[in-house]
């Protein structure tokens, strides 16, 4: 049923990267890395079977439903360190920039007809008929920072500035429709859509150190930071608003007529 994540299937951390000197003073990272992970809560019974859910019993039947997901990132990075000195102020610059892609890939099946038999008490008996629930919404993630680490006499000042930029997407996707009535609960067409904002944000970062001694065995230390919050792309930022990742239903009155405790079709 429903479509499947189509992006790198490599699973586990892949990491290439290259550390190159150039002249005595600059030395510069870089570095790709694909993580895929995920976790899948597969159903111990067949999807072909029914899932009932009773209360009046304290149990459930037949089988439960599956759900499946995938958090694949794309990560690049450059990292320069470049050491100057001008007088009697040794100086270690550090520059550089990150990007990083993050998708939250979620899918719900429900088993059998797709249709969820409760048995709420003695007089409400009810059928949850259910569609499936799949959908990605992609996070993009870029920075820039600079930075200078100075050392005079006892005194180290660091300094620096990072530069975020985070936005990101919701894809699009198609899900199925309930199998038992699909002209009641019909799957969705979802068109995606880009996010309707862009964070932007600028984070100094001061600090100092400052030897009491020569020897610098009692040493002084104050600083300052400011973070920027991380867009969040499962649940909260950029998915807020996409149907297609959870599984939609609408309910029904049921009569169990033959007693099984599931609900079939013309149960419903």
């Amino acid at each position: 049923q429903g479509n499947y994540y189509t992006d790198t299937p490599l699973h586990g951390l892949w990491k290439i990267e290259d550390n190159r000197m150039f002249g005595p003073n600059l030395f510069v990272t870089g570095k790709y890395a694909y993580y895929n992970t995920g976790f899948t809560l597969e159903s111990i019974g067949s999807l072909d079977e029914q899932m009932g859910i009773s209360a009046l019993q304290g149990q459930t039947f037949g089988s439960t439903n599956a759900q499946y997901f995938l958090r694949p990132q794309h990560t690049v990075n450059v990292d320069s360190n470049h050491f100057r000195t001008f007088g009697s102020q040794r100086h270690n610059f550090k520059f550089g920039m990150g990007w990083r892609r993050t998708d939250a890939y979620a899918r719900t099946i429900y088993p059998g007809n797709n249709i969820v038999a409760y048995e709420n008490s003695a007089t409400n008996f009810r059928a949850r008929v259910y569609r499936e629930g799949v959908g990605t919404n992609r996070s993009l993630y870029l920075n820039f920072y600079v930075g200078d680490t100075i050392s005079v006499g006892r005194a180290t000042f660091d300094v620096g500035l990072r530069y975020d930029r985070q936005w990101g997407y919701a894809l699009a996707s198609s899900t199925q429709a309930n199998a038992a009535f699909p002209n009641l609960v019909p799957g969705i067409t979802f068109t995606g859509y880009d996010t309707p904002f862009h964070w932007n944000n600028l984070t100094p970062r001061v600090g100092v150190t400052y030897a009491l001694d020569e020897s610098h065995k009692t040493i002084l230390r104050a600083s300052f930071s400011r973070n920027a919050g991380q867009l969040s792309g499962i649940n909260g930022n950029i998915g807020h608003a996409n149907p297609s990742s959870n599984a939609g239903w609408a309910e029904y009155p049921w009569t169990d007529l033959n007693g099984d405790h599931l609900a079939q079709t013309n149960e419903v």
